[in-house]
């Protein structure tokens, strides 16, 4: 049986997954957003599943400033993607002025802009968000419990989390004109954040 105290660390560790969620898919048209939302989940969902395991099985060999860097690595990775995000909003406004850079109308309250993270991005979104999950693996392997249906806990609220919050961040850009913008500030806080806190 599953203990309370999983469930509360399952949504801990996806709460950075679901922020990073709904800044992202600021930048998804809503004729894709139920499909974005099901891609985001099986990718956050699948690496908190992972690396959980991989923390537990690999405790005692595992590096030691793997996890003593881990919020300079999630720093990093999450800084580089907020950053292409902003330059991606600036290129487009500025530099690409005649061409249609996103599906809302200044009418249209209903529709997201359409710029979508590439794979290369969201696997690194992933993996920053799943550090943490890695470093509870190794705490995980200290302690009388069944890793395997603690890391598929950990893996389904990452994938319900992160799904609602693609889908939440859909909805937000029906209502902010400057939605990729907005995106790329709030996943650069949350990288300054990991690295601070």
């Amino acid at each position: 049986m599953i203990s309370f105290g999983i469930v509360v660390i399952a949504f801990g560790l996806a709460m950075d997954a679901f922020a990073v969620a709904v800044s992202t898919s600021m930048a998804t048209s809503r004729e894709r957003v139920l499909r974005t939302a099901l891609i985001y989940g099986a990718f956050f969902g699948t690496f908190q599943f992972f690396m959980p395991l991989i923390g537990f099985l690999l405790h005692t060999i595992l590096p030691a400033a793997i996890l003593r860097y881990s919020n300079v690595i999630a720093f990093a990775l999450l800084f580089i993607v907020g950053a292409r995000m902003i330059v991606g909003y600036f290129r487009s406004r500025f530099f690409q002025p005649t061409g249609p850079t996103a599906s809302i109308s200044p009418d249209d309250g209903e529709s997201c802009v359409d710029k979508p993270i590439s794979l290369h991005e969201l696997v690194a979104l992933s993996f920053a968000t799943s550090i943490d999950a890695l470093a509870a693996g190794t705490s995980l392997a200290l302690i009388d419990v069944n890793i395997l249906a603690a890391a598929t806990v950990i893996g389904v609220v990452a994938f319900c989390m992160s799904g609602i919050g693609s889908l939440l961040g859909c909805k937000a850009a029906g209502f902010l004109r400057e939605s990729e913008f907005l995106g790329g500030i709030v996943l650069v806080a949350i990288a300054v954040w990991v690295l601070l806190f």
